[in-house]
């Protein structure tokens, strides 16, 4: 085993598309900012996303909400927003609805040891839906 703070973000696509074929990860478009995936936050400073997957049928996982943060995960004010801190925060949303819908990397957020190579489980884990689809 082992503990880790940290998993680049291109390992958790290559785990979602080998073993959640099918799978599709999106953001909710805001219905205020038409085009727009960026919502804004009830205090009226910063934003954040709407994130959802969708499986082979195109049936919908319910919203998870993900905050734009800077590099030290502190929210971002909207009027700073960069396209950058947009691409860098598309990647660490993946990553974490990934987490919210398949518990996949589940052990970065809660300090569990991760299994390692070689110790009869196996590393990639198959990706299942943690909460119920609703049909579209």
């Amino acid at each position: 085993g082992g503990k880790c703070d940290y998993v680049p973000w291109a390992k958790i696509r290559k785990i979602v598309n080998t073993q959640a074929t099918g799978w599709d990860f999106h953001f909710r478009q805001n219905p205020s900012k038409l085009g727009s995936v960026v919502w804004d936050a009830p205090d009226g400073e910063t934003a954040f996303f709407m994130c959802y997957w969708t499986d082979p049928k195109g049936r919908e996982t319910s919203d998870m909400p993900y905050t734009v943060m800077d590099y030290r995960n502190n929210p971002v004010k909207t009027g700073a927003l960069t396209s950058k801190a947009l691409s860098d925060n598309h990647r660490r949303a993946f990553c974490a609805s990934a987490c919210w819908t398949f518990n996949l990397g589940y052990q970065l957020y809660t300090g569990d040891d991760l299994i390692s190579e070689g110790d009869g489980h196996e590393t990639e884990p198959t990706p299942k839906p943690a909460s119920t689809q609703k049909e579209r």
